[in-house]
């Protein structure tokens, strides 16, 4: 009698299904948020961004005990940024829904702009930023926009993280 042995399982798909995946996706993307939320200059947040790919890369190889190919880092990276888009999504929707309020009320709104001018916000600005408000097209392609660099430059990030870490 001929016995065969098990074929040994490679490692698991990165994806939603891949809970250790997930959790350090999860993890990163809400550390990437908030780094990339504080007033730094935009190279520097999109730095954060693209670290918090090859984060997600090297936490999943810690935790999981497996290589990631090139392939696998870019999609645990989009995973790091679409969580990072969600938590974005979440607090956007939220100061639009408290802004739709404040707009409606004259003495609010001319609070609201002393407080963008107390921030160092020119006037034009201020008008600019209260006419994109008010404009659907406007927010739903600021929301487009802000899904594309969330979400790309982590992949990105991801595929540079495992492509550094591969081993010879």
């Amino acid at each position: 009698m001929i016995s065969v042995s098990p074929v040994p399982a490679g490692p698991p798909e990165i994806g939603f299904r891949n809970s250790a995946a997930v959790r350090v996706g999860l993890l990163v993307g809400s550390l990437a948020f908030l780094l990339s939320s504080l007033p730094f200059p935009l190279p520097l947040r999109f730095l954060f961004l693209l670290a918090a790919g090859a984060s997600s890369v090297y936490l999943y190889r810690r935790r999981s005990g497996y290589p990631v190919e090139i392939r696998g880092g870019a999609r645990i990276g989009w995973i790091t940024g679409l969580f990072c888009f969600v938590i974005f999504t979440v607090l956007f929707t939220a100061s639009i829904a408290l802004l739709a309020v404040v707009l409606r009320d004259a003495s609010l709104t001319a609070v609201y702009r002393q407080q963008l001018g107390a921030m160092g916000m020119s006037p034009d600005k201020i008008q600019t930023a209260m006419e994109m408000f008010q404009s659907p097209v406007q927010l739903i392609g600021s929301l487009l926009s802000a899904f594309v660099i969330l979400t790309m430059v982590p992949a990105l990030g991801g595929a540079l993280g495992a492509r550094l870490l591969r081993k010879n």
